[in-house]
């Protein structure tokens, strides 16, 4: 496999990585947090306001997330598009 086609498996590993391993850890981490919320919206005296708390923290939870994946698909774009340009200018030259 020549090096271009093992840094663009890479750069699919990676972003791959990124996307799956980021949508596993925040299923996880709104499973994880969701116990505690559970546990005190059944006391009456504090309900509301954890509930409050608790759409606040999922709020919090979901933009991280998907900010990470935002980035990371940033990152893949700017990258396909920074080797698009190298692979055009290398044909170009072999082609010379």
């Amino acid at each position: 496999m020549r090096p271009k086609g093992r840094w663009h498996g890479l750069r699919a590993l990676l972003h791959d990585g990124i996307e799956h391993g980021s949508v596993a850890v925040q299923t996880v981490h709104q499973t994880v947090a969701s116990r505690p919320f559970d546990i005190l919206e059944t006391i009456p005296a504090i309900a509301a306001p954890t509930r409050v708390v608790r759409h606040v923290h999922d709020a919090t939870v979901i933009t991280v997330y998907a900010s990470i994946r935002a980035s990371n698909h940033a990152l893949r774009w700017i990258l396909d598009v920074s080797t698009a340009g190298s692979a055009s200018s290398e044909q170009a030259q072999a082609e010379q």
